[in-house]
């Protein structure tokens, strides 16, 4: 991550969303030609990251630049009144894998990605594999019971509560199966060290 912030009041504000925001639910499918893959798409992550970022009085623009090279560079970045903070993704080069019919919408795909990333990477979003944890029938653990009761008991105030639920689609923690349950606490022990870094 690259900064051009005069002062760390910005990156306060990165950090109080990266401990309350959720995570993606990877909600499209893509294919390869060869297999099919899933994915979260940047106008949910968007639509997820907006109303915190309008609480933070941030907000998000987008470049296409290049370097010296010639090397085509998506450059993301957040900003308030004060500051701003950058990140970069390079973009591939896909004039010599696609017909020149079908080039401006493979430029755009690398664009979106590109801005997909950035995003994710700055504000620390992970995402989730819904179908692999709903076709898990094995039960949560006591232990993992325990765990995420500690995890939500220090988030307390911090993280919307219900929307978390919704999240891991359970309406309590012992309704998570296993799998999701693990998803959760790795979600929760990096909200937990989040709001450890904004104390």
């Amino acid at each position: 991550m690259e900064s051009v912030s005069k002062n760390n009041g910005l990156y306060k504000k990165i950090i109080n969303i990266q401990a309350k925001v959720l995570g993606i639910k990877k909600n499209q499918t893509g294919n390869t030609g060869k297999r099919e893959y899933k994915y979260e798409d940047l106008n949910s992550i968007i639509t997820m990251l907006h109303p915190y970022l309008s609480e933070a009085g941030l907000g998000i623009i987008h470049t296409v630049i290049t370097d010296e090279r010639g090397q085509y560079i998506c450059q993301t970045i957040v900003f308030d009144q004060q500051d701003q903070v950058g990140v970069f993704c390079p973009i591939p080069d896909v004039s010599k894998a696609l017909s020149s019919s079908n080039l401006m919408q493979g430029m755009g795909s690398a664009i979106t990605y590109a801005r997909r990333y950035n995003i994710k990477n700055i504000f620390n979003l992970f995402s989730t594999d819904d179908e692999a944890a709903i076709l898990t029938t094995e039960p949560i653990t006591e232990a993992q019971i325990k765990t995420l009761n500690q995890l939500l008991e220090k988030l307390d105030g911090v993280i919307d509560m219900a929307a978390f639920y919704e999240f891991v689609e359970a309406g309590s923690v012992p309704e998570m199966n296993k799998q999701r349950a693990n998803q959760a606490i790795s979600y929760l022990k990096k909200k937990v060290k989040n709001v450890g870094q904004t104390s």
